[in-house]
């Protein structure tokens, strides 16, 4: 028998509600792998900066996307099946606050775009961080930079999943209620040590890792902010966007995501993968 999972419970739009049926496969994530999870997410910030940051060097003003060139290892949301339920949340929240007073000041990604991020890659905007790579020029060509990961990443040496469950997390308020994304978590323990171990081995193979950054914050990003609301319209964003997630947190069935792909893109709207990481190519 199988088991529904109420899409975007939304009073002011509580016309357009939808339904979709989803496996009836039991949620066993351990609940105590999400909770450790959100309190390192809690006690470390998050590393994407506080809530109220503008990402104006991504999009302009408007919505309409910048150039932004860069790469990254990323899991694309699954778009067909059981495990497309977080893609068609994503999909139908985002369809739902473009409809409300708040929508101009965001711009909202193409549902094509919707991924999780494994490892942030090289792009203009990381260039002055501590973790750019120790054997490339900070002044390299965005076009370098991905042939250099692309050599780099294709002799990557270590065991990389074939698969990883993750889960809606528990929600930092503070910062949730201010970003149009998904917070996310291992569902179970043997993911978690996956991806713990994963991210380490890829920081040390390109020379990026910084035992002193926080912990990532995983997550699946619908849209970025980009012009300051009002007082009144802030907090009634951010209390709709605080409900959805609780509620995908509390109700939402892991999901299975496929091989992390090396990718690259030239703004935020779409990501071109590569190749899947650790996959045996011909």
């Amino acid at each position: 028998m199988s088991a529904r999972f109420p899409l975007t419970h939304d009073p002011e739009f509580a016309g357009r509600r939808a339904l979709i049926r989803l496996s009836g496969t039991a949620v066993v994530a351990t609940v105590a792998t999400a909770a450790a999870f959100s309190r390192g997410a809690l006690a470390s910030g998050d590393p994407s900066g506080p809530g109220t940051r503008l990402s104006q060097r991504k999009f302009y003003p408007d919505g309409r996307v910048r150039p932004y060139r860069g790469n990254t290892i990323i899991c694309p949301l699954p778009r067909t099946g059981k495990d497309s339920v977080l893609f068609t949340e994503m999909e139908a929240f985002s369809q739902s606050m473009q409809r409300g007073p708040w929508a101009a000041a965001f711009a909202f990604l193409p549902p094509s775009s919707y991924h999780m991020t494994v490892f942030e890659g090289l792009s203009d905007g990381l260039r002055t961080e501590a973790g750019w790579p120790r054997a490339l020029g900070r002044d390299a060509s965005a076009s370098f930079c991905d042939q250099w990961m692309a050599q780099e990443l294709a002799t990557f040496p270590y065991p990389v999943p074939a698969s990883l469950r993750m889960m809606a997390a528990h929600m930092d308020p503070a910062l949730d209620g201010r970003k149009m994304r998904v917070r996310l978590c291992p569902a179970d323990r043997e993911t978690e040590e996956a991806l713990t171990h994963l991210r380490e081995k890829i920081g040390r193979h390109l020379g990026m890792f910084d035992p002193a950054r926080p912990p990532y914050v995983f997550h699946a990003t619908i849209g970025y902010p980009i012009t300051p609301m009002d007082e009144r319209t802030k907090e009634r964003c951010r209390e709709r966007l605080l409900a959805w997630q609780d509620r995908l947190a509390r109700h939402m069935p892991p999901i299975a995501l496929g091989r992390p792909a090396f990718s690259v893109f030239d703004d935020m709207s779409a990501y071109r993968p590569v190749f899947a990481l650790g996959a045996k190519r011909g």
